[in-house]
């Protein structure tokens, strides 16, 4: 942005800093998930839920962290419920 306002102008640096938060918006919001959900095989809409419950309790946990703890956390939840179940009906 910098470069783009010392060569271009303030309009340059303000399209520079649109074209910069469209991109890192659709890696966040459509990227990250699809591949965690290759990565862990959890649900889009799972992780997503995860990093905003994450980010919601910033008393407890630094924000960053919880974004970073997020995904293993549910992971380990999901397999630990999966186990579980597995276990409950195997009684029966």
């Amino acid at each position: 942005m910098l470069i783009a306002g010392t060569q271009g102008g303030f309009v340059w640096a303000l399209i520079v800093a649109g074209v910069y938060y469209i991109i890192q918006w659709c890696e966040n919001n459509l990227l990250v998930p699809l591949i965690m959900k290759r990565a862990v095989g959890l649900s889009p809409i799972a992780i997503l839920f995860a990093m905003l419950v994450a980010v919601s309790f910033p008393q407890f946990i630094h924000p960053v962290l919880g974004i970073l703890l997020a995904v293993p956390g549910t992971t380990i939840l999901a397999l630990f419920i999966e186990d579980w179940r597995m276990m409950r009906q195997a009684r029966r």
